[in-house]
């Protein structure tokens, strides 16, 4: 605690009057808890002059009581607002993101050079594991583009001060496509996970045969692919793409716990 500023922390200026507060009655004094929190609710919230974007910007910062408009995290403001840990512990989980990327690189190329020797002999139900490794090659990657991209995508100036701040929505064009390609691949490859294992099942319990289910594929590729394509123009939409100070990407729900909530767990959930 002894790390954030004494004054102005989430409030900004303070904009109450100098006037003496009134002199409590009995209720005041019974229901002294209700009161003193509807004067925290109704109380004015401003965003910190540190973090407030330009005017007619679309971001927000979401509070227990709200949402702060043009407002948004900083990136590197340590003696500022130091809510995003210092800068060490960001530099290792930086290091930490691209030790897992480049290992999912190159087990991700090795799974599909294996397969691409010889196509045909890697029939259902083991072909969804072709592209499941297609999916996080393509994840490790934008990871890795993250990490030498730095704060490139993940943060920019979008304030009146120097202050480097977390992207939020379509305001940096490659934020955008690495978002939406993270986000698409990572939801194919939770389709092409259930394919998998319905494949599985149907080949070993209902002792289905190579041909039988391959005759399906193109229901599996219209589901595993199409279906993330539609919820990733749906993300685009309702600009609910932000920056990831801790791996330098763009993704989905940082900032928006409905977002995290509609576009990313329940997919899974229903994935598993």
């Amino acid at each position: 605690c002894n790390k954030f500023p004494v004054t102005d922390l989430c409030v900004g200026k303070n904009s109450s009057n100098e006037k003496s507060p009134p002199k409590k009655s009995a209720d005041d004094v019974t229901f002294g808890v209700s009161t003193i929190a509807s004067e925290v609710v109704l109380s004015p919230k401003k965003c910190p002059h540190v973090m407030h974007t330009t005017s007619g910007s679309h971001f927000s910062l979401p509070l227990l009581s709200g949402r702060l408009p043009e407002c948004s995290l900083t990136c590197e403001a340590d003696n500022q607002v130091p809510m995003m840990f210092d800068g060490r512990v960001r530099r290792i989980l930086r290091i930490w993101t691209a030790a897992w990327s480049v290992a999912c690189f190159v087990c991700s190329l090795f799974t599909l050079t294996t397969f691409l020797v010889d196509l045909s002999r890697f029939a259902y139900p083991v072909r969804p594991i072709l592209y499941l490794a297609f999916c996080y090659l393509a994840i490790s990657l934008v990871f890795m583009i993250g990490v030498v991209g730095e704060d490139g995508f993940a943060c920019g100036a979008y304030g009146s001060t120097p202050t480097i701040l977390v992207t939020q929505g379509g305001e940096n064009v490659g934020c955008s496509a690495l978002a939406v390609v993270h986000y698409f691949f990572f939801m194919a490859s939770c389709a092409w996970w259930l394919v998998l294992c319905l494949a599985w099942f149907l080949a070993a319990n209902l002792k289905w045969g190579a041909e039988s289910i391959a005759a399906l594929s193109p229901y599996f590729h219209a589901m595993c692919w199409g279906g993330p394509a539609i919820l990733s123009v749906t993300v685009l939409v309702t600009n609910s793409v932000d920056g990831d100070v801790f791996t330098g990407i763009c993704s989905v729900g940082n900032l928006n716990p409905k977002a995290l909530v509609y576009f990313f767990f329940t997919p899974i959930v229903v994935s598993l």
